[in-house]
């Protein structure tokens, strides 16, 4: 299986945490719509992290300097899922589940590229 097919299988594992905890935190009433959907975003990249360092990658890379270089990637996307959840929900009047699918496709290939290609890059020293 390629490193795509593996991320494409891990990414929904992780999606689907996440729109269980954006649906769970909204019929709770405990947060807004975007916030909801920024926590679920973090469950996610811990899972995310850990299945994508094991299962897709295969890193070989200390955990400290991949874990550093998965967080910074990982608050970038957030600024973006946030960003564009937003857009589409508050601003546009997306059903959440729906704005947090679509903004999930947006960034899905932006987030591969770099981890393929800086969190988990083969280097001469890893």
């Amino acid at each position: 299986m390629t490193y795509f097919a593996r991320y494409v299988v891990v990414g929904s594992t992780a999606f689907l945490l996440h729109v269980v905890i954006l649906e769970a935190l909204l019929a709770a009433g405990l947060s807004s719509a975007t916030a909801a959907s920024a926590i679920g975003f973090v469950a996610a990249c811990i899972l995310n992290f850990t299945l994508q360092r094991t299962i897709v990658f295969h890193s070989r890379r200390g955990w400290r300097m991949t874990a550093l270089r998965y967080v910074v990637v990982t608050l970038a996307m957030l600024g973006v899922n946030s960003t564009v959840f937003f857009i589409s929900n508050a601003w546009l009047g997306v059903p959440p589940i729906v704005a947090q699918t679509v903004t999930t496709g947006a960034v899905f290939v932006l987030n591969f590229f770099c981890n393929r290609h800086f969190t988990f890059a083969v280097t001469a020293a890893s």
